[in-house]
């Protein structure tokens, strides 16, 4: 019996699945795909999946590869910003500085991070910062010494 036990295990024994390389899209409002909308419906939109840039890369790398999304509109690249009224998120919430690191631990394995982040600092209604200060605020994280 015993046997007959090993002998069914190994024919029915499956492939070990292929490990997808997996991308991280760390963002703000283009990763999460804010489709603009009329501002008096006050109504966040998002574009399906398969219409943001995301979808879209992951569509063109084919099956080997996955696209995973971290992203939230209005992030920003290293600063905290003014807490919207109504809103259930800290100002902090939007850092991508401060929130990258939980990204990465909630997401792993990750083989590439790809950052798209900056232009919610550059606003001149919320934060008003130079290209440079925003270059600054993204070299200063810990990205370049984060190891999985």
């Amino acid at each position: 019996m015993i046997l007959l036990g090993a002998a069914l295990t190994s024919t029915t024994a499956r492939a070990a699945p292929v490990r997808r390389f997996r991308i991280l899209a760390f963002g703000a409002s283009n990763t999460w795909g804010f489709q603009p909308v009329d501002p008096k419906e006050r109504i966040l939109r998002r574009l399906p999946f398969s219409r943001r840039w995301t979808g879209v890369a992951q569509s063109a790398l084919g099956p080997g590869y996955e696209i995973v999304e971290d992203a939230l509109s209005g992030r920003t690249a290293g600063i905290d910003r003014p807490s919207a009224v109504g809103s259930q998120l800290s100002g902090s919430a939007y850092n991508g500085l401060t929130e990258l690191p939980e990204a990465l631990a909630r997401n792993v394995p990750l083989d590439l991070v790809v950052l798209q982040l900056g232009t919610n600092d550059l606003m001149s209604y919320r934060h008003a910062l130079s290209v440079t200060q925003v270059g600054d605020s993204q070299s200063r994280g810990s990205v370049n010494q984060w190891r999985p």
